[in-house]
């Protein structure tokens, strides 16, 4: 009896692909951004919304700080500049993070920077709150050393301390740089014809290979995947065999048992590195050949045949 059985056959010719990575990409650029919005402390919390493309979110005041600014806290005592920056919190058109600069003169109790919370809003009102920082200062007797984390703990009823500019140069401020690259991930992915990709309910597949994912965390740090997908074919290949009837040959691939009774047809043989095999199957079984062989001879002549050959003596 010959059995065979395929269940999964490295006759694969390519990998799939897998690349999850935080993304680098500028949030300007970011696919339906639409807001980014401060939530500042003073005598109360107050929402500051800036659409992504607004002007003072690509300029730093620096030393204008002092007379202006981007929003207020204090009313002529704290001005804040907010930007897109670089990890270091230096102004960066194509920035992955975002900045908040404050100048706060005042030496009493309750320092200023009173960030509460940072925030993407995306066009389908969905919300991306910072979950870091990657940069920040704090000074003066009023600064509440490790208050910096109010501003991303995701708690918008609470906030940072920073402290106070009186002794500080012009152009050095209270800030706080915030980080999204945790909450926002690029997935580049290779798979196969049929397959697809679940991303906060939403199904990438061959077509609709690309887009953007949004996802809901419990943890209120939500998070968004930019899905880009490219799709490989599935293997095929020919399985035949000649053979007798009634030789009991059988083969398996994958959940398909093919022999003299089901000699043809397809199987699908899952893949261990990469896609899947499509196995034609092409089994022929022929009858067995019966023929005659007669002698007639003499008593003594010592005949004999052996494996078809035949002898006399």
């Amino acid at each position: 009896m010959k059995i065979l059985s395929i269940k999964n056959l490295f006759l694969l010719t390519f990998l799939v692909l897998t690349a999850i990575v935080r993304s680098q990409q500028p949030l300007p650029t970011l696919p339906n951004l639409s807001q980014i919005v401060a939530r500042e402390a003073t005598s109360g919390l107050f929402n500051h919304s800036f659409s992504v493309n607004d002007p003072r979110l690509f300029t730093q005041l620096g030393a204008g700080l002092s007379s202006a600014n981007d929003f207020g806290g204090v009313p002529g005592a704290e001005n804040y500049d907010i930007f897109y920056s670089d990890t270091n919190g230096s102004l960066d058109a194509n920035g992955t993070c975002i900045t908040i600069e404050c100048r706060y003169l005042g030496t009493s109790a309750g320092g200023g920077c009173n960030m509460a919370h940072l925030e993407l809003v995306f066009s389908n009102g969905f919300r991306i709150s910072s979950n870091a920082l990657t940069n920040f200062y704090g000074t003066g007797i009023n600064y509440i050393a490790g208050s910096e984390l109010n501003a991303v703990d995701c708690n918008p009823n609470s906030a940072s301390t920073m402290g106070n500019n009186s002794a500080t140069p012009n152009t050095m401020f209270l800030s706080l740089t915030f980080d999204f690259s945790s909450l926002i991930n690029e997935i580049n992915l290779t798979l196969c014809e049929g397959e697809e990709y679940n991303s906060g309910g939403t199904i990438f597949n061959e077509q609709n290979p690309s887009g953007t994912g949004y996802i809901n965390n419990a943890n209120c740090y939500n998070r968004i995947e930019l899905v880009d997908l490219t799709f490989e074919p599935i293997n095929v290949a020919n399985f035949s065999y000649n053979g007798c009837i009634g030789d009991n040959f059988s083969v398996t691939l994958g959940n398909v048992t093919f022999n003299e009774q089901n000699p043809t047809g397809q199987a699908l043989v899952p893949g261990i590195i990469g896609c899947d095999t499509l196995y034609d199957v092409n089994l022929s079984f022929v009858p067995l050949i019966n023929e005659n062989f007669s002698y007639s001879g003499c008593t003594g002549d010592n005949f004999f045949c052996h494996a078809w050959q035949c002898y006399f003596q």
